[in-house]
C-alpha cells in the first residue's frame, strides 16, 4: 500500500513538473516569437482603421473627446492582449501543441527564417489589411447590402 501511495505520489509530481516545463517552454515560445510586440502592433493598425472608419464621430464630438477615447481603446486593448499572452494561450498552446510540437517552434524561431518572419510579420499583417479593407470589403460588403435587400422584399 505504501509503495502504490508513492508511486502515485511520485507520477502526479512528475506529471506537474511536466506541465510547469511544458508552459515554461511556451512562454519562452513566445518571447522568440515577439508575440507581446505582434499583438500590440496588430492593436495600433486597428486603431489607425477605427480612426479612418469613425472620422465623422471625431467631426461631431471633437477631436480631443474622440483621441481620448482610442486611448482608452489601445490601453484596454493591449491589457487584455498581455492577460491573453500570459494566460489563456499558454494554456492553449499547452494543451495542442506537445513539448516536441513547442521545441521545434523554439528551433523554427530561433532560426535565420524564423527571426525574418518575426520582423516582417506586422509588415505583411498590415499590407493584407489594408489590401483586404480596400480591395475585398467594399465587394462583401454590397454582397451583403444585395442580399439584405432581396430577405427585405420577400417580406413584402
Amino acid at each position: 500500500m505504501k509503495t502504490f501511495l508513492l508511486a502515485i505520489i511520485l507520477a502526479a509530481t512528475s506529471l506537474n513538473v511536466h506541465a510547469q516545463t511544458n508552459k515554461e517552454k511556451v512562454t519562452e515560445l513566445f518571447k522568440l516569437m515577439n508575440l507581446d510586440k505582434m499583438i500590440d502592433g496588430m492593436m495600433d493598425n486597428m486603431a489607425s482603421m477605427m480612426k479612418q472608419q469613425n472620422a465623422s464621430l471625431k467631426n461631431e464630438q471633437g477631436v480631443a473627446a474622440f483621441d481620448e477615447y482610442m486611448g482608452y481603446v489601445l490601453s484596454e486593448t493591449k491589457a487584455f492582449s498581455k492577460r491573453m499572452i500570459n494566460g489563456d494561450m499558454v494554456d492553449i498552446y499547452t494543451k495542442h501543441f506537445s513539448d516536441e510540437d513547442i521545441q521545434n517552434f523554439i528551433q523554427f524561431y530561433s532560426s535565420a527564417s524564423g527571426k525574418k518572419m518575426i520582423e516582417l510579420q506586422p509588415l505583411v499583417q498590415k499590407e493584407l489589411m489594408n489590401s483586404m479593407m480596400t480591395k475585398e470589403m467594399p465587394a462583401l460588403q454590397a454582397k451583403f447590402q444585395k442580399k439584405l435587400e432581396e430577405l427585405k422584399s420577400k417580406k413584402k
